[in-house]
């Protein structure tokens, strides 16, 4: 049951920065929020776009859709309930969602554990352990119920992602604008970006994790295990900006009942940023059973090997990505 509320700005404002928590391409946090007499407004911040890794904007778009799902499940915490209306203006697409409020009454438990996996839930690099099949399924299911797929693949698969994380690599190379976009989103100490403390060390040989992106050394060490992470696959039956703001709510699900179930997890996007790469990703989740046939993010999933991760990654203010007009 919900009743009418003039919600006060002081709940949005703190909610914004529990939304702030997703997780984003590089950390880069593309987006900003309005907030006025008719609702808050999520925009698609243009001046943070990486235009050589991500020239369409389209992982921007999902690192958006993925504060939303933070957003939706903060504001119940607070006693808000969202109402939200996706790309509410078709002349202006940097407006990403409309958001109203009523009053909640009725905390969803689901909710309530989400909301506590925010503040745990780490973008963890290293060597996983292999989850159960039970909780997979259970990852399977909170995907769907943002409008994506959910594709597992089975250990045959590893190898396939691997080729596409080579794929990519080697398409990136010798490319300097993507190098020194890469340099600068990595190994900084600043409100933004992925600091050294969780970029993997400097390995002599293969890395542990062999279908994760090529960062600068950093300074996480991995003790050489073997990754045993499940692998899954967010999907889409077509490719527009509406998909793309529903698959990083999905990322946003799957990542919370993830932590909220104990596991490790790491989104790999690089697996799909070149057409090459993301065909070989589109042919193995189609071989895998998939029903859609473009590959949005990729997904490790696994239990911890080794202790958590201290601290959290740097979030720019919310006076920076929040104001009211």
């Amino acid at each position: 049951m919900t009743t009418a509320l003039a919600p006060r700005e002081e709940l949005i404002c703190t909610s914004v920065e529990w939304a702030c928590r997703a997780p984003s391409l590089h950390n880069s946090q593309p987006w900003r929020f309005v907030y006025d007499s008719a609702g808050l407004h999520l925009y698609v911040d243009e001046r943070r776009l990486l235009d050589t890794t991500d020239p369409t904007g389209r992982q921007a778009i999902i690192s958006c859709g993925a504060a939303l799902h933070h957003l939706r499940i903060a504001l119940p915490h607070f006693g808000l309930a969202p109402t939200v209306r996706r790309f509410p203006d078709p002349a202006d697409p940097s407006l990403l969602a409309d958001i109203t409020f009523d009053r909640v009454e009725d905390l969803d438990p689901r909710d309530a554990a989400l909301f506590l996996a925010i503040e745990h839930r780490r973008t963890d690099r290293r060597p996983f352990r292999r989850p159960s099949e039970v909780a997979l399924h259970d990852l399977d299911r909170a995907a769907r119920r943002h409008g994506a797929t959910m594709t597992l693949l089975g250990p045959e698969a590893r190898d396939e992602l691997a080729r596409a994380s080579r794929t990519s690599a080697a398409l990136h190379r010798y490319d300097p604008a993507y190098r020194a976009e890469l340099l600068w989103w990595s190994g900084h100490s600043r409100d933004d970006g992925i600091p050294r403390n969780l970029l993997p060390a400097a390995v002599d040989g293969p890395p542990a994790v062999e279908i994760a992106r090529t960062f600068p050394a950093g300074t996480l060490e991995a003790d050489g295990d073997e990754d045993q992470a499940a692998l899954g696959v967010l999907s889409t039956c077509t490719d527009t900006s509406r998909d793309w703001l529903h698959v990083g709510e999905a990322l946003s699900s799957v990542l919370l009942e993830a932590t909220a179930l104990h596991l490790a997890t790491c989104p790999l996007t690089h697996v799909t940023e070149v057409p090459a790469s993301r065909e070989i990703v589109r042919a193995t989740t189609a071989v895998a059973g998939s029903p859609c046939r473009y590959p949005q993010v990729a997904i490790r999933f696994g239990g911890p090997r080794h202790p958590p991760l201290v601290g959290q990654t740097a979030r720019r203010s919310v006076e920076d990505v929040y104001r009211v007009r």
